[in-house]
């Protein structure tokens, strides 16, 4: 029935468009088949499938964390495990049990209903990412291509079926670029107090959504030296006011578990092979091509780029029906990150700087450095999964597309891009 309805919305969309106006409003086409398939995907994967840190109401994890909240409208009574976390998704979902038992929805059926919220979430990064590519002034052709990928990347698939604070860690980081951007622009009170509040409600889903405060500083910094040159004074006050609405937000949470445990213990991985002896040049400095080609969660599983690489497209899962697909997507995902290697190298040599390219930059520097030391701190193999930095895929995207126009083989970038995003497709409909 979904695939019916999504084939009425095509024809729909043929008809009012018309053959005028069909290529300068294509991203609703894509937007709808991202919608499409992240649909077809929380239907088919439980909250039991392919999840993180989720587990059962007996354990401290995920799920537990929502329905104390859910039950008790208190916080839980530790920061073992999984609750160390802060709590703003779990906020989030809790309301949404409410809500749904207001129409009898209870016990697995409501549960199960908190799918919709990551579908949301990851169906509005979608517009986001959209409306940075227009900000660009990003070539039709090559921003729906972007646009594309972003609908059908399995990532973004499987967080739109995941009830952790993964995929609404994503949905604000994104919000804070997009957010940074408009108030460089514009930096009136009302954009100011909405940058502030999405930042502390960024760190407030997750401890490490702390990383955006690096490219804030950027932008800060540039919009300083803009008021410097022209002598004016009101910055101190913007930016008094974005520190007194977003640092509270953000830290409350850190500060009451200090106050209440001593500190807020973040759980050493249980379970998984220790990889503390290994050497840091076989780690993180060798790409190990054989690994990279397994899937992840292997017993052997040490070197940080392989299972990057892997965890991107198929995360810690093994998928056995899909044959060949999983070799053609690793070696497609290779291509398109040399291929991204050389668009930034590309971008740095350029005379041509945008401030936009510079956050994204910084937030994709920021990203890679805090994973690097975060494998550091915990020399565990599921430290390594891709899900943590996964705000890189948007710097990787759009940066793609800026520079699409500089790239000297167009045409055989746009194939590798138009193979990916097909065979995304056809992995997304044969591994469910």
């Amino acid at each position: 029935s979904i695939t019916f309805l999504f084939v009425i919305y095509i024809i729909l969309y043929s008809i009012i468009n018309g053959k005028k106006h069909f290529k300068n409003n294509l991203f609703y086409l894509i937007f709808g088949l991202g919608v499409f398939l992240r649909t077809i995907y929380i239907i088919d994967t439980g909250i039991s499938t392919r999840q993180h840190d989720v587990l059962s109401l007996q354990s401290n994890g995920h799920l537990k964390y929502i329905y104390i909240l859910f039950q008790t409208n208190k916080l839980p009574y530790t920061n073992r495990w999984q609750f160390y976390h802060p709590p703003f998704w779990h906020i989030l979902a809790a309301l949404f049990l409410k809500f749904s038992n207001l129409f009898g929805i209870v016990g697995n059926r409501a549960f199960e209903g908190i799918q919709i919220l990551p579908l949301i979430f990851t169906s509005i990064i979608m517009i986001i990412v959209d409306k940075i590519n227009i900000k660009l002034k990003i070539k039709n052709r090559y921003r729906y291509l972007i646009d594309l990928m972003i609908a059908v990347h399995p990532t973004l698939l499987f967080l739109s079926g995941s009830i952790n604070n993964d995929c609404l860690l994503l949905l604000m980081e994104v919000l804070v670029i997009y957010l940074a951007i408009i108030w460089y622009e514009n930096d009136s009170t009302k954009n100011t107090v909405v940058l502030a509040l999405t930042t502390g409600l960024c760190v407030m889903t997750k401890a490490n959504g702390a990383i955006m405060a690096i490219p804030l500083l950027y932008v800060f910094f540039k919009k300083y030296q803009k008021y410097y040159r022209n002598n004016d004074t009101k910055y101190a006050s913007k930016l008094l006011l974005f520190g007194v609405i977003s640092l509270p937000i953000g830290l409350w949470f850190q500060i009451r578990n200090m106050i209440l445990f001593g500190r807020n213990i973040v759980p050493i991985p249980g379970g998984n092979p220790f990889l503390g002896n290994y050497s840091f040049i076989e780690r993180f400095l060798l790409i190990d091509l054989k690994q990279s080609l397994a899937f992840a969660y292997q017993v052997q599983d040490y070197n940080l780029p392989a299972f990057l690489l892997k965890t991107s497209l198929f995360g810690e899962y093994k998928f056995n029906n899909i044959g060949i697909m999983h070799y053609a997507m690793i070696f497609l995902a290779i291509l398109l990150m040399i291929i991204f290697v050389i668009c930034i190298l590309k971008y740095l040599l350029s005379n041509n700087k945008k401030i936009e390219i510079n956050i994204l930059l910084i937030t994709l520097i920021t990203s890679l450095t805090s994973m690097l030391f975060f494998n550091i701190k915990m020399p565990y193999v599921c430290s390594m999964d891709f899900r943590y930095i996964t705000i890189t895929l948007l710097s990787f995207v759009v940066i793609l597309g800026y520079m699409f126009d500089k790239l000297k083989y167009k045409k055989i970038v746009e194939l590798i891009c138009a193979l990916f995003i097909t065979s995304s497709i056809i992995f997304i409909c044969i591994a469910l």
